[in-house]
């Protein structure tokens, strides 16, 4: 005949259960709120933080990404290993790039409203340099220069300055330190990269002078992985408002007074 099991061990008993399951419930739950929350987007840029193009893409990433509640990291990468990382689909997107980049990565997804422009300009270290129009490089015997690879600067300099005086160099810094040195006089490059890079690696020397701009500004976007399609509209759209109530405005002449960017 089995005896009742005394009332106190029964207590613990029904004590310990209820521990187990509290326990057991409070795992799953935990187990849940993991899988569901999402991780951030992880954009690169080839911008270092601390400079003009750096800070305004940042500043106008965070406001755009917050109206929308979307978690977001941006992280820097040199240019070739931004684009690497993107074919391998190791990041999420690129912060900004021209149209000509998504017709050679047809995959990726273009966010349709740009993020900012950048445009074509001489450049100098030397404030006694004066062009009014390219067609003056001609006969101004200055020596000119470009970085290898940006082909607009190449194909509107060739016909205009004697090779003599053409110079083609390894990038913007290579150019701006020649230019210090007064082995150069002027550099054809993109305002934005040649500021950002000035600030980054020059910070001791007087800003690069904007002599002239060249042609029309060139729109960047946001490009995306296919995975993310479901983003494409609502970043658009917030984007366009976001230009329409002067938020990109705003944030644009706020980083232009804090870097002092020249011509502005």
């Amino acid at each position: 005949m089995k005896h009742p099991t005394p009332l106190p061990h029964r207590a613990a008993l029904r004590g310990a259960l209820h521990f187990a399951v509290v326990l057991w419930w409070a795992s799953c739950s935990v187990g849940v709120g993991w899988a569901q929350a999402p991780q951030p987007l992880l954009l690169g840029t080839p911008s270092a933080e601390g400079t003009y193009g750096g800070s305004y893409i940042r500043r106008v990433y965070k406001e755009w990404f917050a109206r929308l509640g979307i978690a977001m990291d941006i992280q820097m990468f040199p240019m070739a290993r931004l684009t690497l990382e993107l074919d391998k689909g190791r990041i999420d997107g690129d912060t900004a790039r021209a149209l000509a980049f998504g017709e050679s990565h047809p995959k990726l997804l273009r966010v349709g409203e740009p993020v900012m422009d950048v445009g074509l300009a001489l450049w100098a270290t030397n404030p006694k340099v004066q062009i009014d129009r390219l067609e003056d490089l001609a006969t101004s015997g200055l020596t000119v220069s470009y970085a290898r690879g940006v082909l607009m600067c190449e194909q509107l300099l060739r016909p205009l300055v004697p090779l003599g005086r053409l110079v083609d160099v390894t990038g913007n810094v290579n150019a701006l330190e020649m230019m210090y040195l007064g082995r150069l006089s002027v550099y054809c490059g993109a305002d934005v990269s040649v500021i950002s890079d000035a600030q980054e690696s020059l910070p001791n020397r007087p800003p690069p002078i904007k002599v002239l701009d060249i042609g029309k500004p060139t729109p960047l976007f946001l490009y995306l992985q296919p995975k993310h399609a479901e983003l494409v509209a609502p970043l658009t759209s917030t984007l366009k408002k976001m230009r329409t109530d002067g938020t990109l405005e705003r944030i644009r002449k706020d980083t232009q007074r804090e870097f002092r960017y020249p011509g502005n």
